[in-house]
This record gives structure tokens, sequence and C-alpha cells, in this order.
């Protein structure tokens, strides 16, 4: 029980960018005693709240999020995804609800009928990933983040969702969007160093949604999308040149002369 309440600290504080110099000094103790507390993983329930006031973790978040780590979640199995790849309106449906659409909102931004929305969810129930209650009420049978296989049967699919997202981030950067663009030269290594960092950077940001969603009332979360690419720029393959259009003027003044 101990381990598993101090690694759910533990994530609570990476998830702040709070270290243990930082703990030691809003708590008025040495640095070595922090991380003593911390490498024991052993200490009074004074202590503990203390160190939850310190940081600004309510110790009943701590308790409820210490049996879950932010990548824990459903993983859909590969027989399910190739039935999802088979119809893909059902599998944008499926993304939708887990983004906190309701089926009402559903509807109304496709225009879907009240009938394709129960058929819909009928399809999801069958493939074992709801169950339906009354009308269009429903109860999710799968924990979030749900796990995909990106190179699985899903994969044009989701080459074609994060085109179409990083289409919306150019055509909403300086809005809800967000988008950067450049190439430089670089060496390898530093071009390692700076996937590491991009990595890292993800991980932090995982930290930060588990907290949030183990914190704040689920009303005031907002669905947010993260897509990075990094690599040598293929550019030979990225762009198409086609013949000079004066080519033609041009061989027949060649052959003239």
């Amino acid at each position: 029980m101990n381990k598993m309440l101090f690694d759910a600290l533990k994530r609570g504080l990476k998830a702040k960018n709070i270290t243990y110099g930082d703990l030691a000094r809003r708590m008025n103790l040495s640095e070595p005693t922090i991380k003593r507390i911390f490498q024991e993983k052993d200490c009074k329930l004074g202590r503990l709240i203390e160190i939850c006031d310190a940081a600004g973790i309510e110790i009943e978040h701590l308790i409820g999020s210490m049996n879950r780590a932010p990548d824990q979640g459903s993983k859909v199995t590969l027989d399910v995804q190739r039935r999802l790849a088979q119809n893909q309106s059902l599998f944008f449906v499926f993304i939708l609800i887990l983004e906190k659409f309701t089926p009402e909102s559903i509807m109304r931004i496709h225009r879907l009928s009240e009938a394709s929305m129960f058929l819909y969810l009928r399809d999801l129930e069958k493939l074992g990933l709801l169950q339906i209650g009354r009308g269009l009420h429903f109860r999710l049978l799968v924990e979030q983040p749900v796990q995909w296989d990106f190179d699985g049967p899903l994969h044009a699919t989701f080459i074609t969702m994060n085109r179409n997202f990083i289409s919306w981030c150019i055509a909403h950067r300086g809005d809800d969007g967000h988008f950067l663009s450049f190439s430089r030269p670089m060496r390898r290594q530093t071009a390692d160093l700076l996937r590491q960092e991009a990595e890292e950077l993800a991980e932090r940001a995982k930290l930060l949604s588990h907290y949030d969603q183990q914190t704040t009332p689920e009303e005031d979360l907002v669905g947010y999308k993260w897509a990075w690419g990094f690599g040598g720029s293929p550019f030979g393959e990225m762009m198409h040149v086609d013949p000079h259009p004066r080519e033609r003027t041009s061989r027949k003044l060649v052959t003239a002369d």
C-alpha cells in the first residue's frame, strides 16, 4: 500500500514539476530528509498530509489515483480493431464517445437520426465496447486511455485522422490550434537528443492529464490531441517537380540552331 501511495505521489509531483528540493524549502526540511522519506516509502499520515499540502495535492485524489498509472487503460483486441476498420463511421462514433461526445451531440454534428445512432451503439455493444441502457444511454466497458495498435488494422485510418488533425491545426493556429514547422541541418546526435526531449515532454503531458483527471470535475476537462513528427526530411519524396513549362520551346530553339 505504501509503495503504491508513494508512486502515485511521485507522479503527482512530476506532473506539477515539483522537485524534492522544492518540497524541502516549502516544508522547511532538508532535501536529504525528503529524499529519505521517498526512498523508504514510509512515513506517518501527518507527514504525508504535510507533503501533499506543500505540493498542492489533495490526499483524497492521491489515494483515488494510486491504483492507476497514466498509461493504464484498455487495449482493444486485434479482432475488434479489424471489425472497426471495416466500418470507418462506426470507429469514428466510438472515438467521439471516448472524447466525451454525447449521442445527441454526435447526431447534431453529423446529422444522424436517432435510429442510426442507436444502431451504431448496438454495433459497439456487440463488439463488447459498451453496454446500452435505456434509449441512447450507455455505459462504457473499456477503461481509458484506450490503447490501439498503430500498425494494426486501423493503420490507414490513423494516418488519415492525423493528416486531418494537422490540417486543422494549421488552419486554426493562433486560436485553438498550434502548429510549428521548420527544417534545420544538424548532427544525428543532436537529433537524438531532441527526440528524447520530445518523448519526455509527451510523458509529462500524460502525467499532467492524469493529474487533471483525478482532481478536476469531468465537465471542466477539454480533450486535446498531441501529434508530433520528427525525422530526416525526405524532401526528394515529399515534393514532385514537373518539367519546366517552356521546355518544348527551348528544345525547338536548340534544334533550329
